[in-house]
């Protein structure tokens, strides 16, 4: 099935599969990924294959916001890595970005006009991004990477792993993301520690405020 709609994909721009999956890729023997001919055609096809998933389902949410409740949204979360994202098939960065060599991303070819119409951001109504790092400077360069990505179309929040965090670093990491995105995501309540986490919380609204 997949072969076939890669096939369908290709023949639109006037191209033929000739063999699958190496044209797309393969792994060599030592482990080491191997692009074939249409790689940047296969990373943009899978993309877009989430991209037209996703308007479904906004389809689908906004039909019951209509009927239900009109204050429902849609949301996702990914990993904030986007220079390697495009792994996962998904293109959360605004159809609007444009890269930058600056960037150094590593597959740098990938990104171009093709590439951002499978943006899949003017499905949904906020992004969530794995900010899962230790410090407030690590957290604050993703978020600034996800601000540029997205381009301010749509509320950003930076998303924090209780279990990579000790309890003195939890109100600086938290401060940095209601400080640089639109709030701030906690995976997950069932690591909170309640006697500490209120004072960390403090700790985070008091930097944000700076």
């Amino acid at each position: 099935m997949t072969r076939n709609a890669f096939e369908e994909y290709l023949e639109k721009e006037g191209k033929i599969l000739e063999n699958f999956p190496a044209d797309a890729f393969k792994i060599d023997k030592e482990g080491t990924l191997v692009k074939g001919q249409f790689f940047k055609e296969w990373i943009t096809f899978r993309s877009q294959t989430i991209c037209d998933f996703t308007g479904r389902i906004r389809s689908l949410v906004d039909k019951y916001k209509t009927e239900k409740n009109p204050n429902l949204k849609m949301a996702a979360y990914v990993g904030s890595w986007y220079e390697v994202y495009y792994q996962n098939g998904v293109n959360w960065a605004s159809n609007q970005f444009k890269y930058d060599d600056r960037l150094s991303f590593p597959d740098s070819e990938i990104y171009g006009e093709n590439y951002n119409k499978t943006s899949y951001l003017n499905n949904l109504d906020f992004l969530m991004i794995g900010t899962y790092y230790k410090t407030p400077k690590e957290v604050n360069r993703y978020i600034t990477l996800g601000n540029i990505l997205t381009c301010g179309q749509i509320p950003l929040l930076g998303s924090m792993s209780l279990p990579d965090l000790s309890v003195s670093d939890q109100g600086k990491v938290f401060g940095a993301s209601l400080k640089n995105s639109s709030g701030l995501m906690i995976f997950d309540n069932c690591y909170v520690d309640w006697n500490t986490f209120f004072e960390q919380m403090k700790i985070a609204f008091s930097i944000k405020k700076k």
